[in-house]
């Protein structure tokens, strides 16, 4: 299917043979505005012109906006990777806690089954039963419990301060930057 072709005026020319439909369009303007052809003409062409040059501009822009963000993408990027080597390092040291802490709790836990092994004996010779034997051990095992996590519980208000002040000084630096 042949796609229909312009004609080109071959009566009117303005320095170059325009095509039918612009003849019709600039003496319809002709009419309309009751300017001279020579005017007409010349507006139009200025306006052909100004619309190119915005054209080239957005062109231009768009570059410009598309560096923009290549630039933000590229502090993200880098801030997402600093972000995963702190997250590397802080399972490093959790598990490297972790081991510890079991250590540190099966060595207690020895420990402590052999002192009280010793201790009931002499609590038995001095008349204590069994039973209350076993309430001193719970009592003691309580006492010891709510202070460790009393403990705990103070550290982990220190460390949530912390990444506020952390969390804070990340948002400073991101809206600070011009990108």
């Amino acid at each position: 299917m042949k796609k229909p072709r312009r004609v080109i005026s071959k009566s009117k020319m303005y320095g170059f043979n325009p095509w039918m439909d612009q003849l019709d369009a600039v003496k319809q303007l002709i009419a309309e505005t009751g300017e001279k052809e020579s005017t007409v003409l010349r507006k139009l062409i200025d306006e052909a012109l100004i619309a190119r040059r915005q054209g080239s501009l957005k062109e231009l822009e768009e570059p410009a906006q598309t560096q923009a963000e290549k630039e933000k993408f590229n502090t993200i990027a880098r801030l997402l990777v600093v972000v995963l080597e702190q997250l590397d390092k802080a399972m490093r040291v959790h598990d490297v806690s972790l081991a510890l802490s079991q250590d540190i709790l099966a060595e207690s836990r020895a420990g402590r089954r052999s002192a009280w092994e010793q201790l009931s004996a002499v609590l038995k010779e001095r008349g204590l039963s069994k039973r209350e034997i076993d309430q001193r051990f719970d009592a003691e095992t309580n006492e010891a419990l709510d202070f460790a996590y009393a403990w705990s519980k103070e550290i982990k208000s220190k460390q949530d301060a912390e990444l506020l002040k952390m969390g804070g000084a990340a948002k400073e630096a991101l809206s600070s930057n011009p990108s």
